[in-house]
């Protein structure tokens, strides 16, 4: 009965969490002073990436307080998974973006390279439900928009109508 009930509650919290993801998405994104729409993913892929760097922060610490030899496999794949992926999302929530205007659209990876493709040169685009991403290419780059980034229904429908594409199109 316990393991039902910890099912039921993760079920709950990842429900929960994917529903505010999905109403995200569909918020107004954010526009600087000159005009361009920035997309960022919302805050809890940063809180989720504090917790599990904590997490693995604290593994290391009880490892070497606690030392035995027996638990340092286990421990060291627990700080190096829970640390990496932690790092991971604490990048993509600070550094990763999407600005688009009315000549041309931009990503910053997590490591603050920059894509700029102007909307002219686009040649394809395409929606992946295996990676949940808008992917945008001109032929030499790609351009990548998870559908989590706060404003990605405004850049979709900004996209649809620059190029006269529909929905079904792109795979959306």
């Amino acid at each position: 009965m316990e393991g039902l009930s910890t099912t039921a509650i993760i079920l709950i919290v990842v429900s929960a969490m994917m529903k505010f993801l999905i109403d995200a998405s569909k918020k107004k994104p954010v526009i600087d002073s000159e005009g361009n729409k920035i997309l960022k993913l919302p805050r809890p892929y940063e809180i989720v990436g504090v917790t599990l760097s904590s997490t693995s922060l604290v593994v290391l610490i009880y490892g070497v307080v606690n030392f035995n030899p027996e638990n340092i496999l286990p421990q060291f794949i627990i700080f190096v998974l829970s640390g990496g992926l932690g790092f991971l999302l604490i990048l993509l929530g600070r550094v990763y973006q999407v600005t688009f205007n009315d000549n041309e659209i931009s990503a910053r990876s997590i490591f603050g390279k920059s894509i700029t493709i102007r909307w002219e040169n686009i040649q394809e685009v395409k929606f992946s439900t295996a990676s949940a991403e808008l992917k945008i290419n001109d032929g030499a780059h790609t351009i990548k928009c998870h559908q989590h980034l706060v404003g990605f229904r405004t850049m979709v429908d900004f996209l649809k109508t620059k190029l006269d594409i529909t929905g079904d199109q792109i795979g959306l």
